[in-house]
């Protein structure tokens, strides 16, 4: 969760850049997906001991990302990624 995977969007993770398209995608593809998307929450919950609190880091970091590369300017993009960097940190 930082400014270049923002502004890059072919690095790091690609949940922000393809979740969308995969919910058009076939089921195969979408059962792919889920199944890597579980392991993920499930790292994180064996780090912070909640299901929930894991689901809520994922949706937080994978919305600010969306929402932040659709703004224009750079000052935008900054301000969401730290606020959300701000709470998730709070809620660890």
């Amino acid at each position: 969760l930082n400014i270049n995977h923002v502004n890059a969007a072919e690095v790091g993770c690609v949940v922000p850049a393809l979740a969308s398209e995969i919910s058009r995608a076939s089921n195969e593809v979408r059962m792919t997906f889920e199944t890597g998307i579980f392991e993920l929450k499930k790292t994180l919950e064996n780090l912070v001991g909640s299901s929930d609190l894991a689901w809520t880091l994922i949706a937080q970091g994978v919305g600010a990302v969306v929402i932040a590369r659709a703004m224009l300017q750079e000052s935008s993009k900054r301000e969401i990624i730290g606020a959300v960097k701000r709470s998730s940190t709070k809620l660890l």
